[in-house]
C-alpha cells in the first residue's frame, strides 16, 4: 500500500496554487493603494485641502475590501501548510514557522490595529494621529509581505540551518542569516515595487475613466498625478532589483534559470560589443537571447563565464569529460553534520 498517492500529491499542489493565485490578485493593490492613500492623506494634513481627504477616503473603501478578501485568503494558505504540507512543515517547521510566526503576531496584529483608527478614526482621533494610523497601515503591510518573503527566500536559497542527523530535522542556527539573506531582500524589494507598480496603474486607469466620462475630474486629476509619480518610480526600481533577482537566480538556482530559460546546455560569455549587437537585431533568434541572458547574468563577476544548461547539472562529470576538463558551475550539495562536528 503506497503511504504517499501521486494523486494525492498533485491535488495537494494544485489546491494549495489556486488559494496562492487567488490571494495573490488582492495583495498587489492593498500594498499599492496604501501608499498611494498614505500621500494623499500627507497632502491633506499639510495643505488643509478637503479635496485630498475625498480622495483618500474614495480609494480607502477599495483598499479596505481588497484587504478583508486578502487577509482571508492569507489565512487559509497557512492552515494548508499543516493540511496539505504536513511533513514539509515538521520537518523545516523550525526554520520555515519562525518568519510566518513573526508576520501574524507583528505585522499583521500591527495592521489589524491601526486599520480600524484609519476607517472609523475620521474626526475621532486628530488629523496626525490618523495619518501615522493610515502609514502604520501601509508598513505593516509591507512588513507582512517582508517576513512572508523571508520564508519563501528560505526554500529558495536555504541558508541559517543545519540538518540533525538524530531529530532528522532541519534546525535554525543563524535568524539573522535567514532574515537577510540576499535573496530574501532582493525579492522583498521587487515584490514591494510591484505593488507600488500596480497600485499606480490602478490609480491612474480609474481617474482615466472618470476624466473620459467627464466626471469628478478635479478629483481624478489629483488622483493620477500621485499615480504616475508613484509608478514611474516603481517602474524605474522594478528594472533595478528584477535584474538583481535574475542574477541570484543565476548564482544560486543554476537549475531554475536552465528549466524557466530552456538552456540544454551551458550557453558562452560573449564580448560587450557582440552584446551590442545583438541586442540591436530582433531578439527572435533563441541562440541570441541566449547570449545576452548569459552576459547579463554574469557581468558583477568573472566566473563563472558560462550559464550552465540543464543536462551538465544533470549529468556533471560526462560533461566536463567531454569539454576536455573544463570545469564549469555546479550546484553544491550540503554535507549531513553531526552534533560534534564530523561529517557524516
Amino acid at each position: 500500500m503506497e503511504l504517499l498517492s501521486i494523486s494525492a500529491v498533485n491535488w495537494s499542489r494544485a489546491q494549495f496554487a489556486l488559494t496562492a493565485g487567488y490571494h495573490w490578485l488582492f495583495v498587489p493593490l492593498t500594498i499599492g493603494l496604501g501608499l498611494i492613500m498614505a500621500i494623499m492623506e500627507s497632502l491633506y494634513v499639510k495643505t488643509g485641502d478637503e479635496k485630498w481627504k475625498s480622495a483618500t477616503k474614495f480609494w480607502q473603501k477599495i483598499f479596505g475590501i481588497n484587504f478583508a478578501i486578502g487577509v482571508a485568503t492569507g489565512i487559509i494558505l497557512e492552515f494548508q501548510f499543516g493540511t496539505n504540507w504536513s511533513n514539509y512543515s515538521w520537518f523545516v517547521g523550525d526554520i520555515f514557522g519562525a518568519p510566518l510566526a513573526i508576520e501574524g503576531i507583528f505585522a499583521f496584529f500591527m495592521e489589524a490595529t491601526f486599520i480600524s483608527i484609519m476607517f472609523f478614526g475620521w474626526n475621532r482621533v486628530s488629523k496626525k494621529m490618523h495619518l501615522a494610523s493610515t502609514w502604520l497601515v501601509f508598513v505593516g503591510a509591507s512588513l507582512s509581505a517582508f517576513w512572508i518573503l523571508v520564508a519563501n527566500a528560505w526554500m529558495q536559497y536555504p541558508i541559517g540551518m543545519e540538518f540533525n542527523p538524530e531529530s532528522v530535522r532541519n534546525e535554525m542556527v543563524d535568524f539573522w542569516a535567514v532574515a537577510f539573506s540576499p535573496v530574501a531582500y532582493n525579492k522583498f524589494l521587487h515584490t514591494t515595487f510591484s505593488c507600488w507598480a500596480v497600485g499606480a496603474a490602478f490609480v491612474v486607469a480609474v481617474s482615466g475613466w472618470y476624466l473620459l466620462k467627464k466626471r469628478h475630474a478635479d478629483f481624478a486629476i489629483k488622483s493620477m498625478k500621485i499615480g504616475s509619480l508613484v509608478g514611474l518610480v516603481a517602474f524605474l526600481m522594478l528594472a533595478v532589483t528584477g535584474d538583481g533577482s535574475a542574477y541570484h537566480v543565476a548564482q544560486k538556482q543554476p537549475m531554475k534559470l536552465a528549466a524557466m530559460e530552456g538552456f540544454p546546455t551551458r550557453v558562452p560569455r560573449v564580448p560587450a560589443w557582440w552584446r551590442w549587437a545583438c541586442s540591436t537585431l530582433p531578439g527572435r533568434n533563441t541562440t541570441m537571447r541566449w547570449i545576452l541572458i548569459s552576459s547579463r547574468l554574469n557581468y558583477q563577476s568573472f566566473s563563472p563565464c558560462w550559464v550552465t544548461g540543464i543536462s551538465m547539472l544533470l549529468c556533471p562529470v560526462s560533461w566536463t569529460l567531454w569539454m576536455g576538463g573544463i570545469p564549469f558551475p555546479t550546484v553544491p550539495l550540503p554535507s549531513l553534520s553531526k552534533s560534534d562536528g564530523r561529517e557524516v
